[in-house]
């Protein structure tokens, strides 16, 4: 059997059940064990959906985070710019009074 290619240990621990549970599911399948196992699996898989379903959410708010950051960043530096210029211009004034 394909016993040597399936980390037992590692599938055990994704799907919550027992590492003796994958041996004998592997050595000599019930169909209760394997009813048992493919409900674990199902189970992960929704979780893993869900995860991943959050994640994509929470990309689209990271981005429009950014989006707003950037928009105020560009505002404010344009704020800063008009405010040096109408600053230059009234020392150049005042200089040319003085």
């Amino acid at each position: 059997m394909a016993t040597a290619a399936i980390d037992a240990p590692h599938l055990a621990a994704y799907a919550a059940v027992p590492e003796e549970t994958i041996i004998t599911l592997l050595q000599a399948p019930t169909a209760e064990l394997v009813q048992s196992f493919l409900a674990s699996v199902s189970t992960k898989a929704r979780e893993f959906e869900q995860v991943k379903a959050q994640n994509l959410r929470l990309d689209v708010e990271l981005e429009n985070v950014k989006r707003t950051a950037d928009a105020k960043t560009k505002a404010q530096k344009a704020t800063i710019e008009k405010g040096l210029a109408e600053n230059a211009s009234l020392r150049d004034s005042l200089h040319k009074e003085g």
